[in-house]
């Protein structure tokens, strides 16, 4: 799922030493006047002749000026261009460390992590302020459970290039793994293995949700310059995940517990290993309708792990689990937690009416 350009043809590295200069022009509007002048002219953009260029080397001319004020406007401190990281201060601090990220300005990337920490953030108030450190590793996205010695997460994707959907996926696991306290479960006991499947599989629920807010919010007020139209890109790539046909829930599930049934067949291979792509990605099919649906689920997740899981024996650890969760959890929330038991039939759903709609 997530892929790293290891090598690339000398014309694809030459193309993307070009792409900051097309940022610059889109950025200051330049681009489009060029654009516009050329078609009111007859002029092809793409293989101008000869006789074309001489016709907009006056448009050129003109456009000087704003080329002029561009690259003075882009200029950086000598320290940011030493590598020192990109910030933006919000309800979240990010931060993004130069180098690996292709085509992409990590300003640009600071942008629109914190336009996406901003669109999740506010249900997670225990976490104001956080700071989130994030560069960039082949390998794959992670979360250190250790924090830097300022406090601050130490974070790590594995997006190049300006796919700003596949940033968002990436940053809202991650992030959700930050809101849920994952650093509570720095000890390796019975407790801590035996349910981070079900972290796993939360996070994922939690990126499908941020692209479709992300597409809403995007298209309003993009934090970067960029194609009009691209909002749908974050919709549509959460609807191709959610569509695959792995992640659909048990056929014949009763709607008010899906996962019971499952959960009995699959619950050892899940506490052996919680990194069962497909099995999470089953469960949070599940989480993401609750998610979407339930008021003030997203706003639940930040209570999950308050207390490290501790005192929880190593019987049935994913039933206690939950129950933890539900206790630590405020009263007007409870009922929330209670439904996410009864996907599992772990419970009867709860008397009060939270909406859950089922994909």
């Amino acid at each position: 799922m997530f892929q790293s350009l290891q090598t690339q043809p000398f014309g694809r590295r030459a193309g993307a030493r070009l792409v900051p200069i097309r940022q610059r022009l889109t950025r200051h509007g330049i681009a489009a006047r060029l654009a516009a002048a050329a078609r009111w002219a007859g002029v092809s953009v793409h293989r101008p002749s000869l006789r074309q260029v001489f016709l907009l080397f006056p448009l050129l001319l003109l456009s000087a000026p704003a080329l002029v004020r561009a690259a003075a406007s882009e200029r950086v401190p000598v320290a940011a261009r030493q590598g020192e990281p990109a910030r933006v201060q919000g309800a979240v601090s990010i931060r993004v460390r130069p180098g690996g990220w292709g085509a992409a300005d990590e300003r640009d990337i600071a942008r629109v992590l914190g336009f996406v920490a901003g669109v999740l953030a506010p249900a997670f108030p225990r976490h104001a302020g956080a700071i989130i450190d994030i560069a960039y590793r082949p390998e794959g996205p992670t979360t250190l459970l250790e924090r830097m010695p300022d406090g601050a997460y130490r974070m790590y994707l594995s997006v190049q290039d300006t796919r700003w959907d596949q940033f968002t996926y990436q940053f809202a696991h991650e992030y959700c793994h930050v809101v849920t306290n994952a650093e509570q479960r720095a000890r390796q006991d019975a407790a801590v293995l035996g349910t981070q499947w079900f972290e796993e599989s939360m996070c994922e629920a939690v990126s499908l949700l941020a692209l479709q807010r992300v597409a809403a919010r995007w298209e309003q007020a993009p934090p970067v310059d960029i194609a009009p139209g691209y909002a749908t890109a974050f919709s549509e790539y959460a609807q191709r995940l959610m569509s695959q046909a792995h992640r659909r829930l048990p056929v014949g599930a009763p709607a008010d517990r899906p996962l019971e049934n499952w959960y009995a067949a699959n619950r050892v291979s899940l506490q052996l290993d919680p990194y069962l792509r497909p099995k999470n990605e089953v469960v949070a099919g599940a989480l993401h309708a609750w998610l979407r649906d339930s008021e003030g689920a997203l706003e639940t997740i930040g209570f999950i792990g308050v207390d490290g899981l501790r005192n929880i024996g190593d019987g049935q650890v994913f039933p206690a689990y939950l129950e933890r969760w539900r206790g630590n959890t405020p009263e007007r929330l409870r009922d929330n937690v209670r439904w996410v038991q009864a996907l599992f039939g772990l419970a009867s759903p709860p008397a009060s009416r939270v909406r859950v709609v089922e994909r």
